[in-house]
């Protein structure tokens, strides 16, 4: 308090205080922001096991930490006829080894300042722990002793079906679940990327043997890539990664999911919820994978349209009209595919403008390339983003994960801010107009039936093909 005294006195008796006189030195307006730069990825130091097994290990910060994330090229994906195999086969490889109960597993990962973590997806799946980097050759013989001695025992197999199916209810009793589950049905119809979620006859019915036999079949060397980032002496932990998975069997390689036959034609999908105060809207279709040379172009398109919470059609339909909370665009891939959607949960009685509202932004879009100062905006806030995303040990092993997943070189990750902004206007508008075809466009609406009969007829261009869940 007196240092401010003293320098008010002191200004005061130069005569500088506003109306004295005194004219600023500072700008007026902020300094404009510089260059972005491109990301560095840390030195990776990668070797290939005798069974076939890759290792990544990637130095990152300066935190005592490690974060091992164990992938398998194996997922939904490869459940075959037995929906929900992948996904309860990881569920129980932290449930007991043939040493270990899943007590044990908890309070061992606990004691290293970690928690052991599985799930499947479609493309892949994983296995991970985050510890404290003194621990690092415990927590590699953990995951090992996890992937290649779990018993699956009868009673955590029903357990985890359990679990399964109660989450499958919850989010099938949810709108947004089951637009979902149509609108990928409508994207990948007899594929197994448009299974999303098993029945409970399915799940009930997998065996023991049938786990067993998944991860005799894709748990190996040959289908394994273990990430570690973070601190650690390298040396070592090669020679505690060498013993701890030596015995890992090399087995063969996953069978290639055939990529999806040609985009389907165009759907509108109405799914009815007797009473819904709201209706749950996703609008898209088929587009380019991400290993295509356009997909940056389709991102800053994408972003700019409905991808962030200042994009045309959040600014348009939330803060300008008021008909929905959250709107949200997003381009989705698997490995060789993808999908670009725009998602709701709109006011019941503003579902037609709504959907109309989202038409016109896109059609707006295709025929006049977006202003500098939007397009660098948008520009801003994906460099921004990607920033965020690397920001972190698990967050670098993600993207190593993603150019794998779609044979995309490093150059990808370190060249994509300045990728990002070498988009130009027309680059934005011409991918709008070659990825978003109003013509071919799936609608899924899940909401009061009475009220969308209304409210679908005032829809401009309803796709042709109509079916009712």
């Amino acid at each position: 308090m007196n240092r401010i005294i003293r320098t008010l006195s002191l200004t005061v008796a130069l005569g500088v205080l506003p109306g004295a006189g005194y004219t600023s030195t500072f700008p007026s307006e902020p300094p404009a922001p510089a260059t972005p730069k491109n990301f560095t990825l840390p030195e990776v130091e990668s070797f290939t096991l005798e069974n076939g097994m890759k290792v990544s290990l990637i130095p990152y910060g300066t935190t005592p930490k490690s974060t091992m994330v164990l992938h398998f090229n194996t997922g939904n994906e490869n459940d075959g006829d037995t929906r929900g195999l992948s996904d309860i086969t990881f569920e129980l490889l932290n449930k007991g080894t043939s040493s270990l109960s899943a007590s044990d597993i908890a309070k061992q990962a606990a004691s290293m300042g970690g928690q052991v973590t599985a799930s499947a997806g479609m493309n892949t799946s994983r296995i991970a722990i985050d510890v404290l980097s003194e621990f690092n050759d415990q927590a590699v013989a953990l995951l090992a002793d996890l992937v290649g001695n779990s018993v699956f025992e009868e009673e955590d197999l029903e357990r985890a079906v359990a679990n399964q199916w109660r989450q499958i209810e919850v989010a099938k009793s949810r709108a947004q679940g089951q637009a979902v589950e149509a609108f990928y049905e409508a994207m990948y119809p007899a594929h197994p990327y448009g299974r999303i979620f098993p029945t409970n006859d399915e799940l009930t019915r997998i065996s023991r043997n049938d786990v067993q036999a998944f991860a005799s079949r894709y748990l190996t060397g040959r289908n394994a890539h273990l990430y570690i980032a973070g601190q650690f002496e390298s040396r070592s932990l090669k020679q505690a990664i060498t013993s701890a998975f030596s015995s890992l069997p090399a087995g063969t390689q996953a069978d290639s999911t055939e990529p999806p036959a040609a985009a389907p034609a165009s759907q509108l999908v109405v799914i009815p919820r007797e009473g819904a105060v709201q209706s749950t809207v996703r609008l898209g279709q088929r587009s380019i994978p991400a290993a295509d040379d356009k997909y940056i172009a389709l991102e800053v398109m994408n972003t700019l349209l409905g991808g962030m919470f200042s994009s045309r059609i959040t600014q348009n339909i939330r803060e300008d009209k008021g008909y929905t909370y959250s709107p949200r665009s997003a381009v989705f891939s698997y490995d060789g595919a993808s999908v670009w959607y725009q998602s709701a949960d709109i006011q019941a009685e503003s579902t037609g403008e709504a959907i109309n509202e989202i038409v016109s932004e896109i059609a707006g879009l295709q025929q006049m390339p977006p202003p500098a100062d939007e397009l660098q905006g948008v520009k801003n806030y994906m460099s921004g983003l990607f920033v965020l995303r690397n920001s972190s040990r698990s967050g670098v092993i993600a993207q190593l994960v993603n150019l794998d997943i779609h044979g995309l070189p490093k150059s990808r990750l370190t060249n994509y801010i300045s990728l990002v902004n070498d988009v130009s206007a027309e680059t934005v508008s011409e991918a709008a107009r070659n990825y978003l075809d109003l013509t071919t466009m799936s609608l899924i609406v899940v909401g009061d039936p009475e009220q969308m009969q209304t409210e679908l007829s005032v829809v401009e261009n309803l796709p042709a093909t109509q079916s009712e869940k």
